[in-house]
């Protein structure tokens, strides 16, 4: 072979060698785009999370919660499965909001001796299948069943179930009850029978003159067409869920009850408002109705005529708990929620409205789930001197 033939062999070989070697130091990024273009491409084709609940999935969550709220026990009512709370929370946890499982684990069991007991009482109202109910969404998107029903034991109540999704699978957020006023016979102290007094009827200046401090009872009366301004919703748990106008209150009232919730809740006390703002209206058809339930005398006791309510001031609210079972009792007053609100209300301008032993005063009996909104400095007052509004309206009121 000669010189140029040699020559020619080594061009075309150092082409071919150098082409290779450009070809392997390559960095491999089209390589790894097209893998991540094929990632994304799966991640497109996967099905979405499914956020939709159905009746079905909702009635085995409920049933299985049940299942396990409601432990195995031997003849002394000890648990045989778990040996203190905190193993019953975990595994409640499963289905149910946390602080869920631990209320309903604090409400229906105790620990003695290093061993966990279940506490006789009835057991907690959860959905009856053989009834109808409906399933719907809230204003906050949440999924949640409505059952009405009537028992002897509870009377006519309303079961709230909320759902909500943790990583990934449906949980019970919460469960509660719009109960019907109650009252047992024994609640109800023997009164002489009173004359009845002469109504004061504000006009709509003295009720603004008055503000906070407007006294309204069995003598002092709103007029029929009073309706407060700026009422708003609190944003605090209601025991139900649909948007009715029990839920609203005076604006500053509202924000007050907000920071009296918040404060509860940072203590563990987890409260229920139940009903607020009343028409004029809608007193008297709650009047009337316990009329016929009771008889007018007996009525008056706990239920006031149209206008003689405080609820239309837009100033109360009526609240619960859990473990009063989300009833307007007097037993809601022993419970460690109850205790709390007597003792700390005043700091956010509330009193316990009808406190016991002072129904000569107030003309209604013991009502420890009332509280009306009268202003922080005034609250803490009262508060003090141990007076019912009555008083302390009249000891404002110049002598001579």
């Amino acid at each position: 072979m000669n010189l140029r033939a040699w020559i020619l062999v080594l061009i075309v070989f150092s082409m071919i060698t150098g082409c290779t070697q450009q070809e392997n130091e390559q960095p491999p990024v089209e390589e790894d785009q097209e893998e991540v273009e094929q990632d994304e491409d799966n991640q497109e084709n996967q099905p979405a999370q499914d956020n939709t609940l159905d009746k079905e999935e909702a009635e085995h969550l409920i049933q299985s919660f049940r299942d396990q709220l409601i432990q195995e026990t031997d003849e002394h009512l000890k648990v045989k499965n778990f040996n203190n709370k905190e193993e019953l929370v975990n595994q409640l946890t499963k289905l149910a909001d946390p602080e869920l499982a631990k209320e309903y684990v604090d409400l229906f069991y105790k620990e003695e001796n290093g061993d966990l007991y279940i506490i006789p009482k009835g057991g907690p109202v959860l959905l009856n299948k053989d009834l109808p109910y409906e399933l719907a969404k809230n204003e906050g998107g949440l999924y949640y069943i409505t059952q009405n029903n009537e028992t002897e034991a509870k009377g006519k109540y309303s079961l709230y179930i909320l759902f909500n999704q943790s990583d990934g699978k449906w949980i019970i957020q919460d469960i509660k009850l719009d109960v019907e006023e109650q009252h047992d016979p024994e609640d109800i102290p023997d009164q002489k029978k009173e004359e009845p007094a002469e109504d004061v009827i504000y006009s709509k200046q003295q009720i603004e003159q008055k503000g906070h401090l407007l006294l309204v009872n069995k003598s002092h009366a709103l007029p029929e067409d009073y309706v407060p301004e700026e009422l708003v919703i609190p944003d605090v748990l209601f025991t139900f869920e649909e948007q009715l106008p029990k839920k609203q209150m005076q604006k500053e009232a509202a924000r007050a009850l907000e920071e009296m919730f918040q404060q509860a809740k940072a203590e563990n006390i987890n409260l229920y408002a139940v009903s607020g703002y009343r028409s004029y209206e809608r007193q008297d058809q709650i009047f009337q109705y316990n009329v016929n339930q009771h008889g007018e005398e007996y009525a008056n006791q706990f239920s006031a005529r149209p206008g003689e309510s405080e609820h239309q001031t837009g100033l109360t609210m009526d609240i619960t708990s859990r473990s009063a079972n989300f009833g307007l009792i007097q037993q809601f007053g022993e419970t460690k929620e109850g205790k709390w609100v007597a003792e700390n209300a005043h700091q956010y301008g509330f009193i316990v409205r009808y406190p016991e032993n002072q129904e000569d005063i107030t003309g209604y009996i013991y009502e420890p789930w009332h509280l009306r909104y009268i202003g922080k400095e005034a609250a803490k007052e009262v508060y003090k001197r141990k007076v019912t509004l009555e008083e302390f309206v009249n000891s404002m009121i110049p002598k001579g």
